[in-house]
Parts: C-alpha cells; structure tokens; sequence
C-alpha cells in the first residue's frame, strides 16, 4: 500500500509505503476517515485523498496517543508536509 502524487500515473515514485509494522494503526486512522468523512478507502484498489480528507487524517495524528513507533513518526512526518503543501495523494492498496 503506498500513496503516489497525483503527476506519478505511472506509479514510480511512491511518496510514502504502508509497512507490515504500520498496517494495524493505518487501519485505524482509515476508520477515522471513513467516520468522518465517509470516505472508503479501498486497501485493494485506488483511492484519491483530497486536502479535506488529509486535514482530518492529520488532525487525527495530533490528537492520537498511540504508542509512537518509528513507522507512526514517519508517516505523521509524510501527513504534516502534505498537509501543509495541500496536496492531493492516491493511495494505491496492494
């Protein structure tokens, strides 16, 4: 699972990579949006994720506090950037 810029149609170039150690908390922040946002996110196919949905993703990673894992660093690290870029992202399941 991997998100890709929008100018990436050719998928080369991922932005950032879900890892095995990260799966079960990204599950979690996807339930949020998907709460908040009825966004459904297809971990099998594509989904494109607006600035709106990356502000709640990002709201959800400040307030959250989970244990912070390298994995949970980098990914709010990846979320803070484009949030504050206000890019779009495709997420690409596997």
């Amino acid at each position: 699972m991997e998100f890709y810029s929008t100018s990436d149609f050719k998928k080369q170039n991922p932005l950032f990579e879900i890892t095995e150690d990260f799966e079960r908390m990204f599950y979690e922040i996807i339930k949020h949006l998907e709460k908040e946002t009825s966004l459904y996110i297809d971990t099998y196919g594509k989904t494109v994720l607006y600035p709106n949905h990356i502000e709640v993703i990002h709201n959800y990673l400040i307030q959250n506090r989970s244990r912070e894992t390298a994995a949970l660093k980098r990914f709010k690290e990846f979320i803070k950037n484009i949030h504050q870029e206000k890019q779009v992202l495709i997420f690409w399941g596997s």
